[in-house]
Protein backbone atom coordinates (compact mmCIF):
# COMPACT_ATOMS: atom_id res chain seq x y z
CA UNK A 1 0.00 0.00 0.00
CA UNK A 2 0.99 3.50 -0.97
CA UNK A 3 3.19 5.33 2.00
CA UNK A 4 1.66 8.48 3.46
CA UNK A 5 4.04 10.15 5.58
CA UNK A 6 1.96 12.70 7.07
CA UNK A 7 -0.74 11.96 10.02
CA UNK A 8 -4.19 12.22 7.94
CA UNK A 9 -7.53 12.76 9.60
CA UNK A 10 -10.04 10.16 10.13
CA UNK A 11 -12.31 10.03 7.18
CA UNK A 12 -9.42 11.05 4.78
CA UNK A 13 -9.64 9.73 1.37
CA UNK A 14 -7.13 9.03 -0.75
CA UNK A 15 -6.42 7.49 -4.51
CA UNK A 16 -3.70 4.75 -4.43
CA UNK A 17 -1.28 4.61 -7.75
CA UNK A 18 -3.55 1.37 -8.70
CA UNK A 19 -6.47 3.56 -9.02
CA UNK A 20 -8.50 1.92 -6.16
CA UNK A 21 -9.64 4.39 -3.45
CA UNK A 22 -8.62 3.65 0.29
CA UNK A 23 -9.84 5.66 3.41
CA UNK A 24 -8.34 6.43 7.11
CA UNK A 25 -9.76 4.89 9.91
CA UNK A 26 -8.63 6.10 12.60
CA UNK A 27 -5.83 3.59 12.71
CA UNK A 28 -4.97 2.12 9.40
CA UNK A 29 -5.88 2.99 5.36
CA UNK A 30 -8.42 0.87 4.61
CA UNK A 31 -10.47 0.43 1.40
CA UNK A 32 -13.50 2.05 0.44
CA UNK A 33 -15.35 -0.88 -0.51
CA UNK A 34 -14.55 -2.57 2.90
CA UNK A 35 -16.38 0.61 5.17
CA UNK A 36 -20.01 -0.20 6.81
CA UNK A 37 -22.72 -0.54 4.08
CA UNK A 38 -24.25 3.17 6.21
CA UNK A 39 -21.10 4.86 5.26
CA UNK A 40 -20.75 3.01 1.50
CA UNK A 41 -24.18 4.42 0.57
CA UNK A 42 -23.35 7.70 0.40
CA UNK A 43 -19.99 7.43 -1.53
CA UNK A 44 -21.36 5.10 -3.84
CA UNK A 45 -23.96 8.08 -5.12
CA UNK A 46 -24.96 6.79 -8.45
CA UNK A 47 -27.26 4.37 -9.48
CA UNK A 48 -29.65 4.48 -6.46
CA UNK A 49 -32.45 6.33 -7.65
CA UNK A 50 -34.27 4.11 -9.84
CA UNK A 51 -36.26 7.68 -11.44
CA UNK A 52 -35.43 9.69 -14.12
CA UNK A 53 -35.75 13.38 -13.65
CA UNK A 54 -36.83 13.42 -10.05
CA UNK A 55 -35.71 16.93 -9.57
CA UNK A 56 -37.59 18.24 -12.77
CA UNK A 57 -34.82 19.78 -13.75
CA UNK A 58 -35.15 17.80 -17.62
CA UNK A 59 -38.17 19.58 -19.71
CA UNK A 60 -38.09 18.50 -23.34
CA UNK A 61 -41.64 19.05 -23.81
CA UNK A 62 -41.53 22.87 -22.11
CA UNK A 63 -43.03 24.14 -18.71
CA UNK A 64 -46.48 23.24 -19.78
CA UNK A 65 -49.86 23.59 -18.57
CA UNK A 66 -50.43 20.29 -19.68
CA UNK A 67 -54.33 19.10 -19.10
CA UNK A 68 -54.95 15.97 -21.46
CA UNK A 69 -54.97 12.81 -20.09
CA UNK A 70 -51.89 10.40 -20.40
CA UNK A 71 -49.87 13.56 -21.21
CA UNK A 72 -45.94 13.83 -20.71
CA UNK A 73 -44.99 16.65 -18.44
CA UNK A 74 -41.59 16.79 -17.43
CA UNK A 75 -39.59 13.99 -18.91
CA UNK A 76 -40.52 10.73 -17.61
CA UNK A 77 -43.46 12.01 -15.69
CA UNK A 78 -47.11 11.51 -17.26
CA UNK A 79 -50.69 12.69 -15.92
CA UNK A 80 -53.42 10.48 -16.19
CA UNK A 81 -57.22 12.25 -15.43
CA UNK A 82 -60.48 10.68 -15.67
CA UNK A 83 -64.08 10.63 -15.32
CA UNK A 84 -65.12 14.36 -13.96
CA UNK A 85 -61.85 15.37 -12.23
CA UNK A 86 -59.61 18.35 -13.89
CA UNK A 87 -56.09 18.24 -13.71
CA UNK A 88 -53.58 21.16 -14.93
CA UNK A 89 -49.78 20.59 -14.52
CA UNK A 90 -46.98 22.59 -15.06
CA UNK A 91 -43.38 23.14 -14.04
CA UNK A 92 -42.61 26.22 -12.02
CA UNK A 93 -39.54 27.60 -10.17
CA UNK A 94 -38.77 27.19 -6.66
CA UNK A 95 -38.23 30.17 -4.41
CA UNK A 96 -35.90 31.23 -1.35
CA UNK A 97 -38.41 30.50 1.01
CA UNK A 98 -38.91 26.79 -0.84
CA UNK A 99 -35.38 25.90 -0.44
CA UNK A 100 -35.37 26.91 2.94
CA UNK A 101 -37.58 24.72 3.98
CA UNK A 102 -35.98 21.36 1.50
CA UNK A 103 -32.98 22.29 2.84
CA UNK A 104 -31.46 21.87 -0.40
CA UNK A 105 -30.48 25.34 -1.97
CA UNK A 106 -29.77 23.15 -5.32
CA UNK A 107 -33.45 23.27 -6.03
CA UNK A 108 -34.88 24.94 -8.85
CA UNK A 109 -37.63 23.51 -10.24
CA UNK A 110 -40.88 21.89 -8.99
CA UNK A 111 -44.18 20.33 -10.09
CA UNK A 112 -47.37 21.75 -9.68
CA UNK A 113 -50.54 19.96 -10.10
CA UNK A 114 -53.79 21.92 -9.86
CA UNK A 115 -56.21 19.28 -8.96
CA UNK A 116 -60.51 19.39 -8.99
CA UNK A 117 -61.80 16.59 -7.57
CA UNK A 118 -65.46 14.61 -8.91
CA UNK A 119 -67.60 12.17 -6.98
CA UNK A 120 -68.76 11.05 -10.71
CA UNK A 121 -67.74 7.05 -10.39
CA UNK A 122 -64.53 6.49 -11.92
CA UNK A 123 -63.05 9.65 -11.41
CA UNK A 124 -59.17 10.45 -10.38
CA UNK A 125 -55.79 12.18 -11.08
CA UNK A 126 -52.66 11.16 -10.90
CA UNK A 127 -48.67 11.20 -11.88
CA UNK A 128 -47.31 7.82 -13.12
CA UNK A 129 -43.05 6.91 -13.96
CA UNK A 130 -42.74 3.99 -15.69
CA UNK A 131 -39.51 2.24 -14.82
CA UNK A 132 -38.46 -0.36 -17.52
CA UNK A 133 -38.04 -4.46 -17.01
CA UNK A 134 -40.06 -5.14 -14.61
CA UNK A 135 -37.96 -7.91 -13.26
CA UNK A 136 -35.51 -5.30 -11.93
CA UNK A 137 -37.48 -4.94 -8.98
CA UNK A 138 -39.69 -7.90 -8.73
CA UNK A 139 -39.58 -9.64 -5.04
CA UNK A 140 -37.96 -6.41 -3.70
CA UNK A 141 -38.48 -3.93 -0.99
CA UNK A 142 -38.18 -0.35 -2.42
CA UNK A 143 -38.60 2.75 -0.39
CA UNK A 144 -40.04 5.77 -1.90
CA UNK A 145 -38.98 9.17 -0.19
CA UNK A 146 -40.28 12.90 -2.03
CA UNK A 147 -40.50 16.79 -0.54
CA UNK A 148 -44.28 18.00 -0.76
CA UNK A 149 -46.44 20.76 0.07
CA UNK A 150 -50.21 21.37 -0.72
CA UNK A 151 -52.12 24.88 -0.84
CA UNK A 152 -54.78 24.13 1.53
CA UNK A 153 -53.58 21.07 4.34
CA UNK A 154 -54.22 18.58 5.55
CA UNK A 155 -54.61 17.48 1.72
CA UNK A 156 -53.42 13.75 1.15
CA UNK A 157 -51.24 12.45 -1.30
CA UNK A 158 -51.29 8.55 -2.26
CA UNK A 159 -49.12 6.55 -3.66
CA UNK A 160 -48.82 2.79 -5.11
CA UNK A 161 -46.01 0.15 -6.93
CA UNK A 162 -47.55 -1.49 -10.08
CA UNK A 163 -45.64 -4.55 -11.75
CA UNK A 164 -46.87 -4.61 -16.04
CA UNK A 165 -45.84 -7.70 -17.89
CA UNK A 166 -46.13 -5.90 -21.06
CA UNK A 167 -48.02 -6.06 -24.34
CA UNK A 168 -48.57 -8.76 -27.25
CA UNK A 169 -50.11 -11.79 -26.57
CA UNK A 170 -51.84 -12.96 -23.12
CA UNK A 171 -49.27 -11.49 -20.51
CA UNK A 172 -50.37 -11.81 -16.49
CA UNK A 173 -52.61 -8.65 -15.50
CA UNK A 174 -51.08 -6.07 -13.68
CA UNK A 175 -50.23 -6.55 -10.11
CA UNK A 176 -50.72 -3.89 -7.89
CA UNK A 177 -49.22 -3.36 -4.46
CA UNK A 178 -51.41 -1.41 -1.60
CA UNK A 179 -51.67 2.20 -1.68
CA UNK A 180 -50.24 4.02 1.35
CA UNK A 181 -50.91 7.65 2.08
CA UNK A 182 -49.32 10.85 3.79
CA UNK A 183 -51.05 14.00 5.69
CA UNK A 184 -49.82 17.43 3.92
CA UNK A 185 -48.54 20.37 6.47
CA UNK A 186 -47.88 23.69 5.40
CA UNK A 187 -44.82 23.47 4.80
CA UNK A 188 -42.15 21.64 2.52
CA UNK A 189 -41.42 18.32 4.07
CA UNK A 190 -39.99 14.67 2.93
CA UNK A 191 -42.36 11.91 3.35
CA UNK A 192 -41.45 8.02 2.75
CA UNK A 193 -43.17 4.98 2.04
CA UNK A 194 -41.65 1.16 2.06
CA UNK A 195 -43.47 -0.85 -0.66
CA UNK A 196 -42.47 -4.95 -1.16
CA UNK A 197 -43.06 -6.12 -4.72
CA UNK A 198 -44.12 -9.49 -5.32
CA UNK A 199 -41.75 -11.92 -7.50
CA UNK A 200 -42.84 -12.41 -10.92
CA UNK A 201 -42.31 -16.14 -10.75
CA UNK A 202 -44.93 -17.52 -13.12
CA UNK A 203 -46.16 -14.58 -14.65
CA UNK A 204 -46.38 -14.91 -18.35
CA UNK A 205 -44.63 -11.73 -20.19
CA UNK A 206 -46.13 -9.72 -23.27
CA UNK A 207 -44.98 -10.73 -26.75
CA UNK A 208 -43.76 -7.98 -27.73
CA UNK A 209 -40.09 -7.51 -26.15
CA UNK A 210 -39.12 -4.70 -23.93
CA UNK A 211 -42.69 -3.38 -23.00
CA UNK A 212 -42.77 -4.35 -19.63
CA UNK A 213 -42.20 -2.54 -16.60
CA UNK A 214 -42.73 -1.64 -13.24
CA UNK A 215 -44.88 1.74 -11.98
CA UNK A 216 -45.08 4.09 -9.77
CA UNK A 217 -48.22 6.10 -9.16
CA UNK A 218 -49.16 9.14 -7.28
CA UNK A 219 -52.45 10.17 -6.49
CA UNK A 220 -54.27 12.96 -5.36
CA UNK A 221 -58.31 12.80 -5.97
CA UNK A 222 -59.67 9.39 -6.22
CA UNK A 223 -63.60 8.57 -6.15
CA UNK A 224 -62.72 4.77 -5.28
CA UNK A 225 -60.73 3.30 -2.73
CA UNK A 226 -57.40 3.65 -3.31
CA UNK A 227 -56.52 5.02 -0.01
CA UNK A 228 -57.40 9.01 -0.59
CA UNK A 229 -60.14 10.51 -0.67
CA UNK A 230 -61.86 13.66 -3.35
CA UNK A 231 -60.16 16.39 -2.81
CA UNK A 232 -59.35 20.04 -4.73
CA UNK A 233 -56.01 21.58 -4.21
CA UNK A 234 -52.52 22.84 -5.34
CA UNK A 235 -49.48 19.88 -4.53
CA UNK A 236 -45.98 20.57 -5.43
CA UNK A 237 -43.44 17.76 -5.31
CA UNK A 238 -39.77 18.01 -5.72
CA UNK A 239 -37.00 15.15 -4.84
CA UNK A 240 -38.75 11.88 -6.05
CA UNK A 241 -36.53 9.09 -5.14
CA UNK A 242 -37.09 5.01 -5.43
CA UNK A 243 -34.35 3.14 -3.82
CA UNK A 244 -33.75 -0.57 -3.16
CA UNK A 245 -33.63 -0.99 0.81
CA UNK A 246 -36.08 0.00 3.74
CA UNK A 247 -34.14 3.06 4.74
CA UNK A 248 -34.26 6.42 2.73
CA UNK A 249 -31.11 8.05 1.95
CA UNK A 250 -29.80 11.10 0.85
CA UNK A 251 -31.58 12.43 -2.20
CA UNK A 252 -29.10 11.74 -5.43
CA UNK A 253 -28.39 14.01 -7.65
CA UNK A 254 -26.78 13.01 -10.64
CA UNK A 255 -25.31 15.40 -13.48
CA UNK A 256 -27.65 16.76 -15.19
CA UNK A 257 -26.58 16.02 -18.79
CA UNK A 258 -26.99 12.54 -17.75
CA UNK A 259 -30.00 13.09 -16.60
CA UNK A 260 -31.40 14.04 -19.69
CA UNK A 261 -29.23 11.28 -21.42
CA UNK A 262 -31.67 9.07 -19.16
CA UNK A 263 -34.39 10.63 -20.47
CA UNK A 264 -33.26 10.84 -24.08
CA UNK A 265 -33.40 7.09 -24.17
CA UNK A 266 -37.42 7.49 -24.10
CA UNK A 267 -38.08 10.78 -26.03
CA UNK A 268 -36.02 12.98 -27.97
CA UNK A 269 -36.40 16.38 -29.79
CA UNK A 270 -34.47 18.96 -31.90
CA UNK A 271 -34.09 22.33 -30.76
CA UNK A 272 -36.10 24.36 -33.29
CA UNK A 273 -35.46 24.12 -36.83
CA UNK A 274 -32.40 21.24 -37.22
CA UNK A 275 -31.39 21.47 -40.59
CA UNK A 276 -32.45 22.03 -44.38
CA UNK A 277 -31.35 22.30 -47.66
CA UNK A 278 -31.74 25.33 -50.43
CA UNK A 279 -30.45 24.38 -54.25
CA UNK A 280 -31.91 22.95 -57.44
CA UNK A 281 -31.99 19.06 -57.90
CA UNK A 282 -32.73 16.27 -60.89
CA UNK A 283 -32.78 13.83 -58.06
CA UNK A 284 -34.02 12.72 -54.71
CA UNK A 285 -32.45 14.50 -51.51
CA UNK A 286 -31.37 12.68 -48.48
CA UNK A 287 -30.46 13.00 -44.61
CA UNK A 288 -29.15 10.88 -42.08
CA UNK A 289 -30.20 11.53 -38.33
CA UNK A 290 -28.44 10.77 -35.08
CA UNK A 291 -30.42 10.95 -31.75
CA UNK A 292 -28.22 12.82 -29.01
CA UNK A 293 -28.90 9.20 -27.46
CA UNK A 294 -29.57 5.45 -28.10
CA UNK A 295 -33.28 5.09 -27.51
CA UNK A 296 -34.79 1.94 -25.86
CA UNK A 297 -36.75 0.76 -29.08
CA UNK A 298 -37.09 2.13 -32.31
CA UNK A 299 -39.41 5.60 -32.15
CA UNK A 300 -42.36 7.37 -33.70
CA UNK A 301 -40.98 9.97 -35.74
CA UNK A 302 -42.87 13.44 -35.97
CA UNK A 303 -41.63 16.62 -37.63
CA UNK A 304 -42.36 19.93 -36.60
CA UNK A 305 -42.36 22.49 -37.96
CA UNK A 306 -42.09 21.41 -41.29
CA UNK A 307 -41.59 24.72 -44.23
CA UNK A 308 -40.08 25.10 -47.12
CA UNK A 309 -41.10 24.31 -50.84
CA UNK A 310 -41.22 22.23 -54.01
CA UNK A 311 -41.40 18.84 -51.72
CA UNK A 312 -44.84 16.98 -51.11
CA UNK A 313 -43.69 14.66 -48.56
CA UNK A 314 -41.06 13.47 -45.53
CA UNK A 315 -40.77 10.15 -45.87
CA UNK A 316 -38.37 8.10 -43.03
CA UNK A 317 -36.89 5.03 -43.62
CA UNK A 318 -34.10 2.93 -41.79
CA UNK A 319 -35.18 3.92 -38.43
CA UNK A 320 -33.03 2.40 -35.61
CA UNK A 321 -32.88 2.74 -32.23
CA UNK A 322 -29.79 5.00 -33.05
CA UNK A 323 -31.45 7.53 -35.77
CA UNK A 324 -33.35 7.54 -39.05
CA UNK A 325 -33.18 8.66 -42.53
CA UNK A 326 -35.20 11.29 -44.17
CA UNK A 327 -35.75 11.58 -47.99
CA UNK A 328 -38.73 14.42 -49.40
CA UNK A 329 -40.70 13.72 -51.94
CA UNK A 330 -39.77 16.68 -54.25
CA UNK A 331 -42.04 18.37 -56.78
CA UNK A 332 -40.51 19.70 -59.43
CA UNK A 333 -37.37 18.38 -60.51
CA UNK A 334 -34.87 20.75 -61.77
CA UNK A 335 -36.33 23.13 -58.91
CA UNK A 336 -34.75 25.03 -56.26
CA UNK A 337 -35.97 23.00 -53.25
CA UNK A 338 -36.09 24.43 -49.68
CA UNK A 339 -37.02 22.42 -46.56
CA UNK A 340 -36.57 23.09 -42.88
CA UNK A 341 -37.83 20.57 -39.99
CA UNK A 342 -37.22 19.71 -36.10
CA UNK A 343 -38.62 16.57 -35.20
CA UNK A 344 -39.47 14.71 -31.89
CA UNK A 345 -38.48 10.67 -31.16
CA UNK A 346 -40.78 9.44 -29.09
CA UNK A 347 -40.09 5.61 -27.37
CA UNK A 348 -41.71 6.28 -24.38
CA UNK A 349 -42.98 3.19 -22.32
Amino acid sequence: MFDFPNTPTVGQQVIEPNGSVVQWDGTKWASVASQPASMSSTLNNVGRNLLHNGLFNIQQRGAGPWTTTGAYTADRWSQFVAGSDTCSTRIVGVNDANRAQIGDESATSMLNLTVTGSATAGSFSQLQHRIENVLRLSGKTVILSFWAITSSPPLVISALLGQNFGTGGSPSPTVYVPAQRITTTGTFARYSMVFTLPSAAGKTFGTNVGTDYTTLVFYFSDSSTVNIPIQSGQFWLWGIQLEIGATATQLEKIDSQDDLKHCQRFYCSSSGTLGGWAGSTTSGLYWQILFPARMRSIPTITFTPSSGGNWSAVPVTAAVIDGFNISPTITAAGSWVNFNYGYTASADL
